[in-house]
């Protein structure tokens, strides 16, 4: 993170008379990178030392190269961005989390809407939303809902099956308007470092998208064709 140490730098220059560049710092890492013990040594270093034009941005897919990871929920209180948002916050980080896509949060105000919210908001285990991400269309996707909970069923009547499978797969981090926002907040907070939790499929936009084996996965020639 020589990014961190050069704005402490370019901090002390600036304190000393010399004209230095005004510049936001920004980096990106993985979920599972993020659990490097080295990230965690940093943390509090750069939030002691108000590093306000900071920011990290978190790619959180929920997928590792081993598989899924099955968070103890009972014990973590909730799901992993969860757990990572409070650490940040306990050693002096703004999060901001980048979670729903505006097809999604439409939703959200629809009778039933706060029920479907919340599922997306602490209650899917990994392999949970995997799952559903993978399902071929808006009829399996609704049966899994609702076995998931039944307090959804008001809700799905309301909604047909295209726009419920677009919402589903329609996380913040691949909303460009969900994610400025998400960026601008950071900007806005000058007085300490920001993390922007950008909640991502893996693979998005591609046919391997969610698929466990995505990691060593390429496109075949017909998908390439297609995407050029």
């Amino acid at each position: 993170f020589a990014g961190d140490r050069l704005r402490m730098y370019t901090r002390y220059a600036e304190r000393q008379g010399y004209n230095v560049p005004k510049a936001h710092l920004w980096a990106v890492m993985g979920d599972s990178e993020f659990r490097e013990g080295s990230l965690s040594e940093a943390m509090p270093d750069f939030a002691e030392r108000q590093l306000g034009n900071l920011t990290w941005i978190l790619d959180f897919n929920r997928q590792s190269l081993d598989g899924h990871r099955i968070t103890n929920q009972k014990i973590m209180h909730g799901t992993d961005d969860l757990r990572v948002q409070r650490m940040m916050e306990a050693n002096g980080w703004h999060v901001v989390h980048a979670r729903h896509g505006k097809k999604r949060a439409k939703l959200f105000s629809k009778e039933g809407g706060a029920t479907f919210q919340a599922i997306f908001e602490g209650e899917w285990a990994d392999y949970e939303l995997q799952v559903l991400l993978l399902l071929a269309d808006g009829k399996l996707v609704r049966a899994m809902l609702l076995e998931k909970s039944k307090k959804l069923e008001k809700f799905l009547k309301g909604v047909n099956d295209t726009d419920l499978y677009d919402a589903v797969h329609d996380f913040g981090g691949h909303d460009f308007e969900t994610l400025l926002e998400a960026y601008e907040e950071t900007k806005r907070e000058t007085n300490r470092p920001s993390m922007v939790i950008a909640h991502t499929i893996k693979g998005w936009g591609l046919k391997m998208a969610a698929n466990p084996g995505n990691h060593s996965a390429i496109p075949e020639e017909p998908e390439l064709a297609e995407l050029a």
